[in-house]
C-alpha cells in the first residue's frame, strides 16, 4: 500500500507563523496553496511528491539562500512559483475556496 506524501502540520503552520512580514504575503499564500494541494485527493501521488519536496525546501531554514538573510525567501518563492505553474489545472474552485478559508482563518486576510 502506498502512503500519501505529507508534511507535519505543526511544522508547516509553525514556519508560516514565523515568516517575516518583509518576505511578503506572496510567500505565505503560495505555501498555503501548495499545502492545500498536497492534501487534495485529486492531485496525483507523483505530483504530491513534488509538492512535498518543495514544501520541505521551504521548511528547511538553511537552503540555497538561508531564510534569516535579507531576501532569504526569494529562492523559496521561486521554487513555489515554478511548481504552482505546473499545478494550475489542479487549482479548482473547491481548492481555491479552501485556500481562501485558511488565509482568513489563520491570517485574518483574504487571498491576494
Amino acid at each position: 500500500m502506498s502512503q500519501t506524501p505529507t508534511v507535519d502540520p505543526q511544522d508547516f503552520w509553525g514556519k508560516i507563523s514565523r515568516v517575516p512580514k518583509s518576505a511578503g504575503d506572496e510567500v505565505i499564500e503560495r505555501a498555503v496553496t501548495l499545502y492545500v494541494l498536497l492534501t487534495d485527493g485529486n492531485v496525483p501521488l507523483w505530483l504530491r511528491g513534488s509538492i512535498l519536496a518543495c514544501l520541505s525546501y521551504f521548511l528547511w531554514p538553511l537552503d540555497t539562500v538561508p531564510d534569516f538573510l535579507p531576501g532569504g525567501y526569494v529562492d523559496d518563492l521561486a521554487a513555489m512559483a515554478l511548481l504552482l505553474a505546473e499545478l494550475h489545472a489542479y487549482q479548482t474552485p473547491t481548492v481555491c475556496q479552501r485556500i481562501e478559508n485558511l488565509m482568513l482563518e489563520k491570517f485574518k486576510r483574504r487571498k491576494a
